[in-house]
């Protein structure tokens, strides 16, 4: 397993970690990395990924703070493993086609997530999207709402919880 991230926050996550008593995982190569200039695919390896073997990545909670063009250099990427590697990532939906409470929840959370220092950055029309990562080679590409993820895994809940909404939306990409 690897634990890819920028450099101080991998640190805090070690460093949490350790300060709750958890022992750091020995099967777990930590990576520090900035994906908006570092090259993925050559840190993997000489981490000891082998690329030529079926590898999938998880980047939830990453492309919203990447470039567009990062994002789509990490999807080229990961389109050149071999098969039954793949991907699954969150992506934010280009404000102009969400409905306008989803609007204004955006506009909102953009700001307060600015003031923080991490703004958004990559935002993508769905079907542009989807053909992209078609285009790119992924054999199979599953393109998923909150609504979708609702219903999937929070239909029995009592308690009311639901996956967010809010312009986010969730793909998995195989090769």
């Amino acid at each position: 397993m690897v634990e890819v991230d920028q450099p101080a926050t991998l640190a805090e996550k070690r460093q949490r970690l350790l300060d709750c008593g958890a022992e750091l995982p020995g099967n777990c190569c930590w990576l520090d990395l900035d994906m908006a200039t570092d090259d993925l695919a050559a840190r993997l390896e000489r981490a000891g990924c082998s690329l030529d073997q079926p590898t999938w990545f998880s980047c939830l909670g990453v492309t919203p703070y990447l470039s567009e063009e990062s994002v789509w250099q990490t999807l080229t990427i990961v389109a050149s493993l071999p098969a039954g590697s793949g991907i699954v990532f969150d992506y934010r939906v280009t404000s102009r086609l969400l409905d306008p409470i989803e609007q204004a929840m955006e506009r909102v959370t953009a700001e307060m997530f600015a003031k923080m220092g991490e703004p958004w950055r990559a935002h993508f029309g769905p079907a542009e999207l989807v053909a992209g990562l078609n285009d790119l080679g992924f054999a199979r590409v599953r393109d998923m709402t909150a609504q979708d993820l609702n219903r999937r895994y929070f239909a029995r809940r009592k308690d009311g919880l639901q996956s967010a909404g809010g312009g986010f939306r969730y793909i998995v990409a195989e090769c």
